[in-house]
């Protein structure tokens, strides 16, 4: 489902809300390709389109890569067990980064169902429920020794 924000944008200025909406690393691709198809132009194309698409191949390797180091490093802090309770979560962070990154609006069903994740994946993730009650404090005696 397309906001309303950005429905209006893309039937006001078409090519500025098609720009608004790439990624970062979507532009670290465009650019890759851009300098590809230059160089591609002042020098031998083949050389140079296999120059962009191994420096596009390379970006996606380093990313995956970081993925899996900071993924391995995680599951031995907190667990095997914890770590996929939150890894299964992506879902969920998903409709949450779109309304913050894009502004993308959920329907009322993204929502409930981004709930039941979140609330699913902390009581799968807590070793004890007892650990989300709120502590009652201790009560004070008036009796003074």
């Amino acid at each position: 489902m397309v906001s309303p924000k950005r429905a209006q944008a893309v039937r006001s200025h078409p090519l500025k809300a098609l720009v608004g909406a790439v990624t970062p690393t979507g532009w670290a691709v465009i650019t890759l390709v851009i300098v590809g198809l230059v160089l591609a132009v002042a020098f031998q194309w083949v050389e140079a389109l296999a120059c962009a698409l191994a420096g596009v191949v390379a970006l996606a390797g380093l990313a995956g890569t970081a993925s899996y180091l900071f993924y391995y490093k995680a599951l031995s802090a907190i667990g095997a067990s914890r770590g996929m309770a939150l890894n299964i979560s992506y879902s969920a962070w998903a409709i949450i980064f779109a309304l913050v990154l894009q502004g993308t609006v959920p329907t009322a069903t993204q929502v409930v169902c981004c709930v039941v994740i979140l609330v699913g994946t902390v009581l799968a993730a807590t070793p004890s429920w007892g650990d989300l009650l709120p502590r009652r404090a201790g009560r004070v005696s008036d009796n003074k020794a």
